[in-house]
C-alpha cells in the first residue's frame, strides 16, 4: 500500500491498494470508491521503486510531496480484500497472520467512509474519515482475533452486502520491524 500526500500544499490522500492494481487510487480523505485512472500509480510497485503518474495529486512542479509506502511483512504488515455480507454478526473473516493493532478498511466498489480501529481506543471505536465523517462508537464493531479480524456489524462502511472493501492491518510491534 502507497499513500501520497502534498505537504506544501491543499491536497488529497492519494492511495495505491495491491488488490486494485496500478492505474486504480482511493482518497482516504473522501468517501469516493476506488477511481480507475492511470495519472497516479501508472505501473505496479517493485519491492524497490514505484512510479507516479502527471496528476498534479502527486507529482506537481515546485511542490514537496511525502510517500508512505507499506509491503506486506510476515507477522507485522498486512493488506487484502473481502466483500461484505451484511451481517450484524457474523462478519467476513479477514486472517492477517497475526493479532492486528490497527487496522483500516476502505470502499472498493462504491462510496464510503474509510474506517480506522485500534486496540489502544478499543474494538468499538472508529475513527471515520471521509465525507465530514468523525469518530464514532455507534454499533460498529469489528473483532481483532490472534489471526486477524472480523467485521460484526452491518454499516455499509465496512460490511455491507456484496460491497467490495479493501484493507491493511498493523501488528503491534510494527515498529520493531522484522527480525534480523
Amino acid at each position: 500500500m502507497i499513500v501520497i500526500k502534498k505537504v506544501n500544499d491543499t491536497g488529497d490522500w492519494i492511495t495505491y491498494h495491491k488488490s486494485t492494481g496500478a492505474g486504480k487510487y482511493n482518497k482516504l480523505n473522501t468517501n469516493a470508491a476506488t477511481i480507475t485512472s492511470a495519472e497516479h500509480h501508472k505501473s505496479e510497485p517493485t519491492p524497490t521503486v514505484f512510479t507516479i503518474g502527471d496528476s498534479n495529486d502527486v507529482n506537481e512542479s515546485g511542490d514537496v510531496f511525502i510517500a508512505y509506502c507499506f509491503a506486506d511483512t510476515d507477522g507485522l504488515f498486512a493488506t487484502g480484500i473481502y466483500t461484505g455480507n451484511g451481517s450484524g454478526s457474523g462478519g467476513p473473516v479477514q486472517t492477517c497472520g497475526f493479532k492486528p493493532h490497527r487496522i483500516a478498511i476502505g470502499p472498493n466498489t462504491h462510496d464510503g467512509n474509510w474506517g480506522h480501529w485500534d486496540l489502544t481506543r478499543g474494538e468499538d471505536e472508529r475513527i471515520a474519515h471521509g465525507g465530514g465523517a468523525s469518530n464514532d462508537s455507534s454499533a460498529v464493531h469489528l473483532d481483532m482475533t490472534n489471526t486477524g479480524f472480523k467485521s460484526n456489524n452491518n454499516d455499509t462502511d465496512s460490511n455491507g452486502s456484496g460491497r467490495n472493501y479493501i484493507w491493511a492491518a498493523w501488528a503491534a510491534d510494527y515498529n520493531s520491524g522484522p527480525e534480523q
